[in-house]
């Protein structure tokens, strides 16, 4: 969780301290994990993906 954070913290210029992650889950024989980090008028929500030997994919805001 905490490489999910720093990507997010880069890719949304967020300090790494805003953000809170969830545990990992496993999806389809792929990781997740859910975040989020404070934004006005709300939280912005993003997931993190990473495949089954768990190496990093992507980090990407999910729309209201």
């Amino acid at each position: 969780t905490r490489q999910c954070a720093g990507e997010a913290s880069a890719k949304f210029n967020v300090s790494s301290r805003d953000i809170t992650t969830q545990d990992v889950t496993q999806t389809k024989g792929m990781y997740e994990v859910w975040g989020q980090y404070p934004a006005k008028p709300s939280p912005q929500v993003f997931i993190c993906s990473f495949n089954a030997e768990r190496q990093f994919l992507s980090v990407d805001k999910l729309q209201p």
